[in-house]
């Protein structure tokens, strides 16, 4: 490009590359002193530009404000809006501008921000950086309303596309029954799944549990069993159960199909067996004999410890013929008591290096049900009779009437009777005068080895020695279950 001043006579033309600038450093617009003039030019000329840029009015979306004829036209109006804005809310009196040019609201006076504005601890912002803040915050809000719009849009597609797509066919399921049920007469060859399964609750698996019991009712009456595999057969005194009727005897029982064979085992022993006579001193039973002249009667009767001698009148009729009496000695077994009090526990002080369990007094519980004989009342002490998987529970009930424990704690525990080990130990804390004290523990699938000894044992470290109450209980409970 030829230079203005080309033609510019008496004066001789100059490139502006040629002078140079003389004024001082301006680092805001990266400019030297000895850039060339043309460098300056440049460089304002691209400030302006940006400059320009930013005041363009027409460069700001106002739209959210719903502007028609009203909307400013420069960028101080532009500035002006917002701070009036601003000023609404931050319920600051707007004060129309004075001839002076000054405002009722400086631009850079500071107010307190929104708290999605506050940035770190700082809640206050100039006027004009809060109207800049919240212009770009209304822009990245029209923005996302439109991608929200956008995404509202697919999905109605989508919902358009579910709506008019045809509902699915669900194939009907069936079974087919390989007999007729006699309950159900009408419930044979192929049905839909659901007319079997109601069907077969309602007309068969109700009435069913209506005769059998439910399943608690069924391990209730497994667990009743009283006649044990170790218990001797009356038909041979020298065996147990189990090896007298090894073919028949079920160990452990936990079925009924079990238990049934187990009472199957007894009621043939009961048969073959003798009769033991028990409640009153003299008892007279009558047995008939039909097989004819070649007969066996045995007359044994078996002695069981504790003993009280009472008298047994049997009186045996062969056929036809005359009767015979025979008069026997009958042992009677002392009876079992269905629950125990607990013995008294003394106020204890165990040293820190002992077992605080152990260290406790050992209960005697007189036993209800023993299947294997494993308990022993005089010492407390069961010993494992075969190793497997065990439960072990226990429920102690202790009380101290018109007196209460009032602090300290009272502890309890299925213990080793040979070391400081244990199995499961609970405790119960005294905070205040109580009556009472319940303390229950459970361990559940204990793998123990045959010849391990269990006992009981209570520590007592409340403020009053315990002694026996009626009413007080100690239960014990060790289930085999594997």
């Amino acid at each position: 490009m030829k230079p203005l001043n080309f033609d510019n006579s008496p004066c001789s033309p100059t490139a502006s590359d040629c002078v140079i600038w003389s004024g001082p450093d301006l680092p805001c617009i990266n400019l030297c002193k000895g850039d060339s003039i043309s460098d300056v030019v440049e460089k304002l000329a691209t400030e302006l530009c940006g400059i320009l840029d930013i005041l363009n009015i027409s460069a700001y979306d106002l739209t959210c404000f719903n502007l028609v004829n009203c909307a400013p036209q420069t960028f101080t109006d532009l500035i002006n809006f917002l701070i009036v804005k601003i000023c609404e809310l931050e319920n600051i009196p707007s004060t129309p501008t004075t001839p002076d040019g000054s405002t009722g609201c400086p631009t850079e006076c500071i107010v307190d921000v929104a708290s999605c504005f506050v940035v770190g601890s700082a809640t206050t912002m100039s006027l004009t950086d809060y109207a800049v803040a919240i212009g770009e915050k209304v822009c990245a809000i029209i923005d996302t309303n439109a991608l929200q719009q956008a995404a509202i849009n697919d999905l109605d597609v989508r919902v358009t596309t579910l709506e008019d797509a045809p509902a699915p066919v669900i194939p009907t399921l069936e079974v087919t029954l390989t007999q007729t049920l006699p309950s159900i007469p009408s419930l044979s060859g192929t049905q839909p799944v659901e007319t079997v399964v109601q069907s077969y609750i309602n007309q068969i698996w109700f009435p069913y549990v209506a005769v059998t019991g439910d399943s608690g009712l069924l391990s209730t009456s497994i667990s009743n069993q009283t006649v044990s595999a170790t218990d001797l057969s009356k038909v041979n005194p020298a065996a147990q159960m189990s090896a007298q009727y090894a073919g028949l005897w079920t160990t452990p029982t936990a079925t009924i199909a079990g238990t049934l064979n187990n009472v199957w085992a007894c009621i043939k022993d009961l048969r073959d067996g003798s009769v033991t006579v028990s409640g009153l001193d003299t008892t007279t039973i009558n047995m008939t004999v039909t097989g004819g002249p070649a007969y066996v009667v045995s007359a044994d009767l078996i002695p069981q410890a504790p003993s009280v001698a009472d008298t047994a009148t049997v009186n045996l009729s062969v056929g036809a013929g005359p009767t015979y009496t025979l008069t026997a000695d009958v042992i009677v077994p002392g009876a079992m008591l269905a629950s125990g009090t607990p013995t008294s526990v003394a106020l204890d002080t165990p040293a820190a290096t002992t077992n605080l369990v152990n260290a406790g007094t050992v209960q005697l519980i007189t036993e209800v049900y023993d299947e294997d004989n494993a308990y022993d009342p005089v010492t407390g002490i069961w010993t494992c009779p075969a190793t497997g998987r065990y439960n072990l529970n226990f429920y102690v009930h202790l009380s101290k009437p018109g007196i209460g424990f009032t602090s300290g704690m009272v502890i309890a525990g299925i213990v080793s009777s040979t070391s400081t080990g244990y199995y499961v130990v609970s405790s119960a804390t005294l905070n205040q005068v109580t009556q009472f004290v319940d303390i229950t523990g459970t361990a559940l699938g204990l793998d123990l080895t045959v010849g391990v000894q269990l006992q009981l044992n209570i520590l007592n470290l409340s403020d009053v020695a315990y002694t026996t109450t009626v009413g007080d209980v100690v239960k014990l409970s060790i289930q085999k279950v594997k």
